[in-house]
């Protein structure tokens, strides 16, 4: 499990100072489109990756930030795909499907992320993305729902 709590102002500021190299470096294409660019939506993007970064316990190696993708279907559910590197720590670690909660106001964004440790040599691990029980809080709302990726 990994929580994370971010400063939207913070990422607002990264962006202003950084622009598109803050953004192409942290972000995927389809996480920036997702987000609108938005920066209360980024920090809560952002505060997941460094919770599933948490839980697969990467210590002092550094992931590429975008092989942690926050992924949303056209209802606006979220999710977890992974690739890369990080996919390759959750296979080595018998790691199963990511599930992931984000929050956020216009000052602080946060994620919450639990996964489970799959039991036995037989138990499929996924390749580069997995079920997960998404939740997403619009302004007024929070809405919950099981998503196949």
């Amino acid at each position: 499990m990994g929580c994370d709590l971010q400063s939207v102002g913070e990422v607002a500021d990264s962006v202003a100072t950084f622009g598109r190299r803050y953004l192409d470096r942290v972000y995927t294409a389809g996480e920036l489109a997702a987000s609108g660019e938005r920066p209360e939506r980024l920090a809560a993007r952002f505060a997941a990756k460094e919770a599933v970064a948490k839980t697969l316990r990467t210590a002092d190696a550094a992931l590429p930030w975008p092989s942690i993708e926050i992924v949303s279907d056209p209802g606006g559910w979220c999710g977890v795909r992974l690739s890369g590197p990080a996919a390759a720590l959750a296979r080595a670690q018998g790691l199963g499907e990511f599930e992931v909660s984000l929050s956020h106001t216009s000052e602080h964004a946060m994620a919450v992320v639990h996964v489970p440790v799959r039991s036995g040599r037989d138990a499929p691990v996924p390749k580069e993305a997995g079920t997960a029980l998404v939740v997403q809080q619009d302004d007024q709302h929070e809405r919950k729902a099981e998503d196949q990726l």
